[in-house]
């Protein structure tokens, strides 16, 4: 816009410019004229004048350098010439000389082809009935022109760069009002032209209407982005090529990505079948699309990361294709994980797909737990009841004697009393699993819970020469009595049941390790628990030596109780053991 503003106001000067040249010229020209033509009838009046007084003699010693005299009889013959002393041609039929011959006076203007001038007659009647004709010679037009022309070519470059600077100020000033729009706020500007004031009030309405949705896109955009990043799945969308929109941080974590991945191919990513199962435009035609992309990603295999073939999906099998979407069960880095490829479909169309991964390592954790916990419990009550059972009913059957038939009821009384224990501490562990963190906690000394332990277990110790001891301040801790109170009750119980021998030492000790919270150490000085076992002593139901836990009425459950205790407070437990030296438990419990 600014070059055609800048070229019209250019030629339109500029032809503005060589028009009143042209006409300056015309005018100059024809005034000249005009004067030449008044000065030549002036002369004339004084040459004829001066024929009337004295004669063609008073020619004779004139000395004419502007104007030529001719005198003509009214034969036409001349009779004397300026220029000219002898004449042959007859002059009667000149324009001047007839007008002359009849009114009085005559004149015409002829080009002369050979002088390449324009020459002005005049002719008057003398007294004596003769012509005198006065002529005079002037450029022409064209001469004249060509005598200025080095004037005018100046004239006109002067002029022209004047016009070219001017047209480009004009052009600027024309359109400087244009470029101070400011489209965000149109109305804003003072100076402006009222012909596009509709203009910008329409582009003042469109932009308040973008601003609007772009804020609405943006408050959308940041709270999916938001949410996508609080997910404790994870996300990545992909486009209708393939293309990866967006992966949020799980996401990333998960299949240890990094942000450059966005604005790629997801088969760059992963060229496996398996990850090019997932898209299909049909049910029997695979994403080939997505293949012929990769020709266009700048990639190095060597260097290429991938989803699905860095992961070990258990059973292809397992790969559940529901029409629009898919999964299946993959395992990365010891957790499971379940993905689940959704296509996003817009009129009918494929607009793109989401590919949602899900950690299920809890939920299945949960579920063996639950499937191994429920065989344990079954086995576990089997064995007490089957005993009890027995011995009923072989009392029942009258084949026991009068003196075993006490030895059959102290038996049925221990595994009664070991069915209660083992019942107790399912129930226990059960309300363990269904507390949460608000259960009410209180203030007490750890001193007394020890005490009280002691108490409990003085006899079962003294019964095997084991010494209970305790060392530590009166440090007082805010959580749940009972909780702690079976904490340190199946710490030291199965110190006592495990001792292995019949003298040993269980000592307790507490410390306060300011803001490292409360440690609780108890020792003993058993037969130890080997490595190979360590990893797996806070299990439910498991047991280093079965036959010696039957034996001693362990049901397995008391290091279960104790760690989820201590995860309850939020709080850590270390086993430090050797074989015949002993073991020695730490608890470490945060001051709440």
């Amino acid at each position: 816009m600014n070059r055609k503003i800048f070229r019209s106001v250019l030629f339109s000067t500029l032809a503005a410019l060589i028009l009143s040249l042209v006409a300056v010229i015309f005018i100059s020209y024809n005034t000249i004229s005009n004067e030449e033509h008044n000065r030549i009838q002036n002369a004339g009046l004084v040459f004829l004048d001066a024929y009337n007084q004295h004669g063609i003699d008073s020619f004779k010693s004139l000395h004419l350098e502007n104007y030529r005299l001719t005198l003509i009889n009214n034969q036409g013959v001349v009779l004397f010439d300026s220029l000219k002393d002898e004449i042959s041609e007859n002059h009667l039929n000149r324009e001047e000389i007839q007008e002359a011959l009849v009114t009085g006076y005559g004149e015409s203007a002829r080009f002369s082809n050979t002088l390449k001038k324009r020459t002005f007659y005049s002719a008057m009647k003398t007294a004596d009935g003769n012509i005198l004709r006065v002529a005079i010679s002037t450029e022409t037009i064209l001469n004249y022109v060509l005598q200025l022309s080095g004037y005018l070519v100046a004239i006109f470059l002067i002029v022209a760069i004047i016009c070219l600077f001017t047209s480009f100020k004009i052009s600027q000033s024309i359109l400087q009002p244009l470029y101070d729009i400011d489209l965000n706020g149109p109305l804003s500007q003072v100076k402006t032209y009222p012909e596009i004031m509709p203009f910008l009030y329409e582009i003042d309405k469109r932009q308040r209407a973008l601003d609007a949705q772009n804020e609405t896109l943006r408050n959308k955009n940041e709270e999916f982005l938001t949410i996508t990043k609080s997910m404790s799945e994870g996300l990545v969308l992909l486009n209708a090529e393939g293309i990866i929109l967006t992966i949020n941080k799980t996401a990333k974590k998960i299949f240890n990505i990094s942000d450059d991945v966005i604005g790629k191919s997801f088969l760059t990513l992963d060229r496996s079948e398996k990850a090019r199962s997932f898209f299909f435009k049909d049910e029997n035609a695979s994403f080939k699309d997505l293949k012929a992309n990769l020709k266009d990603q700048n990639s190095n295999p060597h260097e290429e990361q991938t989803l699905i073939d860095s992961l070990n999906v258990k059973d292809q099998s397992t790969i559940k294709n529901r029409g629009d979407k898919k999964s299946c069960e993959i395992t990365k880095d010891g957790r499971d994980y379940q993905l689940r490829f959704n296509k996003i479909r817009f009129n009918g169309k494929i607009a793109g797909y989401a590919l949602l991964i899900i950690d299920i390592t809890d939920t299945k954790r949960a579920e063996e737990l639950r499937q191994e916990f429920t065989a344990n419990v079954s086995h576990e009550l089997k064995t007490p009841l089957q005993s009890i059972i027995g011995a009923a009913e072989l009392i029942e059957s009258g084949l026991v004697k009068n003196g075993d038939i006490k030895n059959f009821a102290s038996k049925i009384r221990s595994q009664s009393t070991r069915l209660i224990t083992l019942i107790e501490d399912i129930i226990f562990l059960s309300k363990l699993d269904e507390c949460d963190t608000h259960t009410v906690k209180e203030r007490f000394p750890l001193k007394s819970v020890i005490q009280d332990v002691f108490e409990m277990l003085q006899s079962k110790a003294q019964k095997h020469n084991i010494k209970l001891i305790y060392e530590g301040e009166d440090i007082f801790f805010n959580g749940v009595y009972r909780y702690i109170y079976e904490l340190i009750y199946n710490l030291t119980d199965n110190a006592i049941r495990y001792m292995g021998k019949d003298e040993g030492t269980v000592t307790i000790k507490v410390q306060d390790k300011g803001d490292k919270g409360i440690v609780i150490f108890v020792d003993d000085t058993g037969i130890g628990i080997a490595k190979e076992h360590q990893a797996r002593i806070f299990e439910r139901f498991y047991r280093v030596d079965n036959s010696h836990s039957r034996q001693s009425g362990g049901t397995g459950l008391g290091l279960s109780i104790v760690k989820r205790v201590v995860l309850f407070h939020h709080g850590k437990i270390k086993l430090k053991s050797e074989l015949g030296v002993g073991s020695s438990f730490k608890v470490t419990l945060p001051k709440l």
